[in-house]
């Protein structure tokens, strides 16, 4: 019976280290993960779709002309050999 009464009053001693232990992680963890940071009232984080396929189709249009000269100079270099 003095075993039970042992190990009773253990649990309760355990239990408590552990809830403060787990209590202290989580304060850690807490204190150290960034707050979210709040957008720019007059700023979009990205633009906006039409302006987005704008740009890309500036860009592969800029891609389609380097490509022809590219191909012209390979054509040109071609027949000179």
């Amino acid at each position: 019976m003095s075993e039970r009464t042992q190990l009773g009053q253990a649990r309760p001693r355990h239990w408590l280290a552990s809830a403060v232990c787990c209590f202290l992680l989580c304060l850690a963890v807490w204190s150290v993960t960034p707050g979210r940071a709040q957008p720019q009232a007059g700023k979009q984080p990205f633009q906006n779709s039409v302006a987005q396929r704008n740009d890309m189709l500036r860009e592969l249009r800029e891609i389609k002309a380097l490509l022809k000269e590219q191909n012209a100079i390979l054509r040109k270099q071609a027949a000179n050999n």
